[in-house]
């Protein structure tokens, strides 16, 4: 649902199979297209990436891999429709990768907005020895996009509303000042300053670090306020509504009374860590479906074994200098073997996940690890873990359901031999393959895998 006007304007050859990337590495020889990428940020955003001076900086595809993976935290088209609806009036939107001064780590990302242009400023740390994670701050440039969405709100949705409905909210802490109890309220010190900072902060938080508002404990005001942007959200995109469950996951939640022996029975056996803890009722992305599945194989493997029975090794990195300019730089495994997976945020498991075959390809178009699972993607997943562990998952009885005819012959065979097995339910005559899956029906579905592959 979007608002008009407000104011002014108020997958299959092999199983997961993903498309191909068009300008992922083959091999150590080939080079990464830059321009290609850029392109294609272009083409998915409407933003244009601007390399300051032309400059030719050391790994400057981590960078841009980095641009990417804060681009996509954000729900699916939510940001085009910004900086759509900004180029409509004349507005153009930027990232702009420019060095950061000697030795600065004090500014890691700058906004700027004028009348015909948003700049978000990224700086580079192209004389550094550490992971690409920290070529560029994710979290700077996710809080510099926290402000860009908060422009938007002002000027197409309205300050005045969102001035009055968090004075509401508020409950008599007051902007400019940091008293005992604030941490409540607002997400740090610098979110207590202005409404700006604050929405801004509030959403860099809930995108970026979820798990801190979640381990607040109990429901408090500043969850209040991400309920309301929520909402806000959901009247003013239209790629946003109810069904996204969005931040859903910052709030304290409970496991329904069904599950709750179940989960604490996993807890106890390893099979979910203390990340996923509060995570019940919002959708779970690709890359957590992925750390909970290879987290049960080496649970039932043991962490040793899991090398031995895959025949695979650990992956390691190595320290390199650069000739010419002297740059301290990381040979990394992982990085020259795969583009895309940098956008992950578990890179070294996500790498283990794609050996044993958990992941096919890391080189689609449209892979990205912060992407909601699907119950189909999820049954796929839980059938090959079976296989690997010679279970046979075929010659099962054919299961009926209304919507099943969207499905082939080949994705039957999974859902056939998921429904048979209970591993996962249907929603009466409905098995909704292309819905979402939750939280809780991913641990439910990974405890019942567990079991069959322990028997």
């Amino acid at each position: 649902m979007k608002i008009i006007n407000r104011i002014i304007y108020a997958t299959l050859i092999i199983i997961l199979m993903l498309p191909t990337f068009a300008y992922s590495l083959v091999d150590v020889e080939n080079k990464l297209d830059i321009q290609e990428i850029i392109q294609d940020i272009k083409r998915e955003y409407n933003i244009n990436i601007e390399i300051s001076n032309d400059e030719d900086f050391v790994n400057l595809e981590k960078c841009l891999s980095i641009i990417e993976k804060g681009l996509n935290r954000f729900p699916k088209g939510l940001l085009k429709e910004i900086t759509d609806k900004y180029l409509e009036d004349g507005i153009k939107t930027n990232i702009i990768i420019n060095k950061a001064k000697e030795n600065s780590y004090e500014i890691p990302a700058e906004y700027k907005k004028e009348d015909k242009f948003v700049n978000i400023t990224i700086y580079f740390l192209s004389n550094n020895y550490y992971d690409s994670s920290v070529v560029v701050s994710l979290d700077g440039f996710m809080h510099e996009l926290g402000h860009l969405i908060c422009d938007y709100l002002f000027r197409y949705y309205s300050y005045e509303i969102l001035d009055m409905e968090f004075s509401k909210l508020n409950k008599g802490y007051e902007y400019g000042i940091w008293k005992e109890g604030y941490n409540k309220v607002f997400v740090n010190q610098n979110s207590a300053n202005n409404l700006s900072e604050d929405i801004s902060d509030l959403i860099w938080i809930a995108e970026s670090h979820p798990e801190k508002l979640r381990n607040l404990g109990k429901k408090e005001i500043i969850h209040n306020k991400i309920e309301y942007l929520a909402k806000v959200f959901d009247e003013s995109f239209e790629s946003i509504n109810n069904e996204t469950k969005l931040w859903l996951d910052t709030i304290p939640d409970s496991p329904d009374l069904w599950a709750v022996d179940i989960i604490k029975y996993m807890e106890k056996e390893g099979l979910i860590t203390e990340e996923f803890e509060g995570k019940y009722d919002s959708y779970i992305t690709r890359e957590d479906f992925y750390l909970l599945s290879l987290n049960l194989i080496k649970t039932k493997l043991g962490e040793e074994e899991f090398y031995n029975y895959f025949n695979i090794s650990q992956n390691d990195n190595s320290l390199n200098i650069d000739p010419v300019k002297g740059h301290i730089i990381v040979n990394d495994e992982l990085f020259n073997e795969n583009y895309n997976l940098n956008l992950c945020n578990n890179k070294n498991d996500m790498y283990e996940a794609y050996k044993i075959g958990l992941i096919n390809d890391f080189n689609g178009t449209e892979f990205n690890p912060d992407e909601n699972l699907t119950r189909l993607e999820a049954i796929k997943l839980s059938a090959y873990i079976c296989e690997k562990f010679g279970i046979n998952i075929v010659h099962e009885k054919e299961v009926i359901f209304t919507d099943l005819t969207v499905l082939n012959d080949y994705e039957k065979l999974f859902v056939n031999y998921a429904i048979n097995k209970g591993l996962l339910l249907g929603d009466g005559n409905k098995l909704k393959p292309y819905e979402y899956c939750t939280y809780q029906e991913a641990f439910i579905l990974i405890d019942r895998v567990y079991e069959f592959i322990s028997y």
